[in-house]
């Protein structure tokens, strides 16, 4: 913070306009004499000073109240040292903001911003992003599952609960039975906090499961929200969060 202050002398009929970011300092400083242009007149009284945000800011204020007449004496109208004013409408030209008003607007941005993000509400917003690329995550592997089924005949063994059969290994791609020819999916999705989505196979068919973070999502087109059976909630653990209720839920596509 950077400050204009206006002295005037206790012994003579003197004043004195500076600039300073450490207003106390520079007080005792001109009380002590350190100040060439001012030590003749001590001891100094502080009769105003005004706050400002930026040194440039208070430098050209400090220089209009010494080079122009006009500012000083609204400067000094203000505070009471001159007659007040008859005109009607009256002239604030040169005037700066003092330290009140400054913190009377920074607590009214405060609580506009503090309003603006309750109305935004960026964690709700983040939720559902991620909640919108699961189920479309969901679809992508869906897809390839059963171009999978169309070629092989048969939709890939579940291993460890994930889609990826090849390669061995750590398995990160959906390809046909050997590995080395048609690729279903190149890199299969994983969701964007957790493990990889939970793959079961049951009779006929499939599960895929995603966790579902929005508690206001219920789901669209072929992707459904339910209660995550016992096995699919250890197996996304802490990482999907669990509603008031106690259990958690997830996102489900299937076929049949």
């Amino acid at each position: 913070m950077y400050y204009v202050y206006f002295l005037k002398s206790l012994l003579h009929n003197e004043f004195y306009v500076g600039s300073t970011n450490d207003l106390k300092q520079r007080m005792k400083d001109h009380n002590l004499g350190k100040v060439f242009s001012t030590k003749r007149y001590m001891p100094w009284k502080l009769l105003y000073y005004e706050a400002y945000l930026f040194k440039k800011s208070a430098r050209m204020r400090e220089k209009r109240l010494k080079h122009h007449g006009n500012a000083l004496r609204e400067l000094k109208k203000r505070i009471g040292l001159g007659l007040p004013s008859t005109s009607s409408s009256k002239s604030k030209t040169g005037a700066g903001f003092t330290l009140v008003e400054i913190l009377v607007v920074i607590g009214i941005l405060g609580i506009l911003a503090t309003a603006l993000i309750v109305i935004i509400n960026p964690t709700l917003q983040i939720q559902r992003s991620r909640d919108s690329r699961r189920k479309a995550d969901l679809k992508q592997i869906q897809t390839g599952l059963e171009l999978y089924r169309a070629d092989i005949g048969s939709y890939p063994a579940a291993t460890n609960n994930k889609v990826a059969n090849c390669p061995s290994g750590v398995p990160t791609s959906l390809m046909d039975n050997t590995c080395n020819s048609t690729t279903y999916i190149q890199n299969v999705p994983k969701d964007p906090v957790g493990p990889g989505y939970y793959y079961r196979i049951v009779t006929g068919g499939y599960r895929i499961y995603g966790c579902v973070e929005n508690p206001r999502d219920t789901g669209d087109g072929d992707t459904r929200v339910i209660w995550a059976p016992s096995d699919v909630s250890d197996y996304f653990g802490s990482r999907c969060p669990i509603p008031s209720g106690g259990i958690m839920k997830v996102f489900m596509v299937s076929n049949p």
